[in-house]
């Protein structure tokens, strides 16, 4: 008898484990839903975010080329009105002189 409660004992002892596993409910599984929903949200917002700063900086890099192209063709027409104000300049002094 003793030996057949300790065989039983021992069997409980070993399914306990087995009946006492939680079910998911409708809120768990909903909630996991929500999780993974908020992930891919978050996942492709950042990815947005990256291609809008490249676009960003590409555009900043071409504004910033135009502009040096700018300031490049504005110093060569500045020295080549100073060069035409000299050269009228001297002529009207050699007008003068006459």
């Amino acid at each position: 008898m003793r030996r057949l409660m300790m065989v039983l004992l021992a069997g409980l002892l070993c399914c306990a484990p087995l009946g006492c596993q939680k079910k998911e409910g409708t809120a768990e599984k909903a909630g996991k839903e929500v999780d993974k929903a908020v992930e891919k949200v978050d996942s492709a917002a950042k990815e947005t975010a990256e291609k809008a700063g490249k676009k960003l900086e590409e555009a900043a890099d071409k504004l910033k080329g135009a502009a040096e192209k700018t300031g490049e063709k504005f110093k060569g027409a500045s020295e080549k009105a100073g060069k035409e104000m000299e050269e009228a300049g001297k002529k009207v002094q050699e007008k003068a002189a006459k």
